[in-house]
């Protein structure tokens, strides 16, 4: 489970937390009024989480494109039966 702090506790000892996710990893939830409102990750998490969001961004790409060839083809059906 990540580690939280509150803006004031992040804002009064941010190297300490900066340190703290650098060497451990482990994320911390940064909290306003009880809610978490940010997270601070390791550059190794950012990195991965970039990588997700390609790939699912290229996955979905992929499936428009094959819904639109779809779409394509039936149109192209349709106009050779009129």
């Amino acid at each position: 489970m990540p580690h939280t702090a509150t803006l004031s506790q992040f804002r009064n000892a941010m190297g300490r937390h900066v340190a703290r996710v650098a060497w451990t990893g482990k994320r911390l939830i940064l909290m306003k009024h009880g809610k978490a409102v940010a997270g601070l990750v390791t550059v190794r998490d950012l990195e991965l989480l970039d990588e997700v969001e390609a790939k699912s961004l290229d996955y979905k790409r992929y499936q428009t494109a094959e819904k639109l060839m779809r779409w394509e083809a039936l149109k192209a059906g349709i106009a050779e039966g009129e």
